[in-house]
């Protein structure tokens, strides 16, 4: 069902000129959605029957024309998603009116990546950045929109992830997994209705992974390799066994680690995964 369109004024919000603004109002089941037009004029001067300016307003033509131009333009868009979908609200009406950049799945990666960013979380950011390009690399670009990624494209995606790039069950899992976050964002955002989210009826299969453990021999064959003093395998390699001497501590956290963490025999340090000491 598609929201019913109209332009609205509301009486308790004259402003000192006696103005009001115009407003484009969506309507579904009974609850409506408002977006401003910005266009303010005399409250004298709105037809409230007719949902118009009236023609006594020295500028009504132009203002209608305007608005009568908007409207169709938003009804058109409307249609053209209501092929996809079966039900749009009047939220998501105004967000597909007003809000075009928010129906592109990479402006919402972009905003996800970013998150990242801010909280110093760049392990994680790189490795979902290498994520989503290589979904960017299948589709041809970035100039999709969640509309345009259903069901079918992501079962080709994942014939693509195992017989172009040689992935494993769980590298595809975890590609698809990260896809699947994106679109329960615009979900959880209201951008698009949950019945049109193409994850809905995909399952994603994963396999139980089986990590071995190198023996205290195989540990003693990396530490006797000989190395030149001061390269970069000389300090990689006493920095992968200093993290299995010291418990196991992940790279991202061996990297952060300064002079100010140690306090006599103890290491003072801030799990970067799970923001504990």
């Amino acid at each position: 069902m598609i929201p019913t369109i109209s332009l609205f004024a509301f009486k308790n919000r004259v402003n000192r000129k006696g103005e009001v603004i115009i407003y484009i109002r969506f309507t579904n089941n009974r609850k409506s959605s408002y977006k401003s037009t910005n266009i303010a004029i005399p409250f004298n001067m709105w037809d409230v029957k007719k949902l118009k300016v009236k023609s006594s307003y020295k500028h009504s033509n132009s203002v209608n024309m305007l608005m009568e131009r908007k409207l169709s333009e938003i009804r058109e868009e409307l249609i053209q998603a209501a092929l996809k979908t079966k039900h749009i609200t009047s939220v998501q009406a105004r967000n597909l009116a007003f809000g075009k950049k928010n129906l592109s799945f990479f402006q919402i990666v972009d905003d996800y990546l970013e998150n990242f960013l801010k909280e110093d979380r760049v392990g994680t950011h790189d490795k979902l950045k290498s994520i989503y390009q290589k979904f960017e690399e299948y589709l041809g670009g970035r100039g999709i929109s969640l509309y345009d990624i259903d069901e079918k494209r992501l079962v080709d995606y994942q014939h693509y992830l195992k017989t172009e790039k040689n992935n494993k069950v769980n590298t595809i899992h975890t590609n698809l997994k990260s896809i699947k976050r994106i679109f329960a964002i615009a979900i959880e955002k209201d951008i698009i209705p949950s019945n049109v989210d193409p994850f809905k009826n995909l399952k994603i299969k994963q396999e139980k992974s089986i990590r071995d453990f190198l023996s205290k021999e195989e540990i003693g064959h990396i530490a006797a390799l000989r190395f030149d003093k001061g390269s970069k395998l000389h300090l990689y390699r006493d920095m992968f066994l200093w993290t299995i001497y010291c418990g196991g501590l992940r790279v991202s956290d061996v990297i952060q680690i300064r002079r100010s963490n140690i306090d006599g025999y103890f290491l003072n340090i801030v799990i970067q995964k799970t923001k504990t000491p």
